[in-house]
């Protein structure tokens, strides 16, 4: 509203007629800067390294939120899981993300299993768009994972995982090619998710 209010007052202004297509244009750019990009996909998937370069490609801060739930803890996510367990690890995922989700215009890589929890979707999803990241199973690094602790571990959480990834996405992108390449894809719809 306020958009097209500006594009009204600055045709007065000016005596010049701009098309309403420019409220439009506006509004989707505007609403760019402020959305998040939220990557989220299987543990070791990239979304750290793909989350890093994206920041960097459109000129936004990075957040690793696994890094942020250490800061928070004091401690490792393996130390977490060992000395307190998978409930309070979650517990505290789901705090730190929604205080991380509140900001504006950043790169957020999340944990694994941050879509197991449906407070934790809606906090993505208040401000952001969702990008799940896809990489080959045999393919996804397995070192200081906690929950990763074999192939066959990684194919029983994918097939918990899946259907809630798919759920919360506004896209589904491709890393089992080059990173730039992927990195393309991201930014890429990520504005055509914003668009929507």
């Amino acid at each position: 509203m306020l958009v097209e209010q500006a594009r009204l007052a600055a045709e007065l202004f000016t005596g010049n007629s701009i098309p309403e297509s420019e409220t439009a244009r506006i509004h989707a750019a505007l609403r760019g800067e402020a959305l998040n990009v939220i990557l989220v996909g299987m543990p070791g998937c990239g979304k750290s390294r793909i989350g890093r370069a994206l920041a960097e490609r459109m000129g936004r801060q990075f957040v690793d939120l696994d890094s942020e739930i250490e800061r928070a803890a004091g401690m490792s996510i393996p130390d977490i899981f060992a000395n307190q367990g998978e409930d309070a690890f979650r517990t505290l995922e789901s705090r730190v993300l929604a205080e991380v989700c509140r900001e504006k215009g950043r790169v957020i890589a999340t944990g694994g299993g941050a879509v197991l929890r449906e407070e934790n979707v809606r906090a993505m999803r208040q401000n952001g768009r969702v990008l799940h990241l896809l990489r080959a199973l045999d393919a996804l690094s397995m070192d200081g994972r906690p929950l990763s602790k074999s192939r066959e571990a990684l194919r029983a959480m994918w097939r918990v995982r899946a259907p809630r990834y798919a759920a919360a996405a506004d896209a589904e992108i491709d890393n089992n090619a080059a990173p730039e390449d992927t990195v393309a894809r991201a930014q890429e719809a990520f504005y055509e998710a914003v668009d929507r």
